[in-house]
């Protein structure tokens, strides 16, 4: 078994999953989008004394 890695451009990632889905057999290719949750950065509020 092979495997490749494909450069996206950022937002593109779903859109070329598509068409590869569609353009190849299930039993030929499958592609995974690996996705990561990024925490989210929340701001400290100020406080006065």
């Amino acid at each position: 078994m092979s495997w490749y890695a494909l450069f996206v451009k950022t937002g593109y990632e779903s859109y070329i999953k598509k068409w590869l889905d569609m353009k190849f057999d299930n039993s030929l290719l499958y592609s995974v989008i690996p996705k990561r949750k990024v925490p989210e950065k929340k701001t400290a509020k100020p406080t006065m004394p």
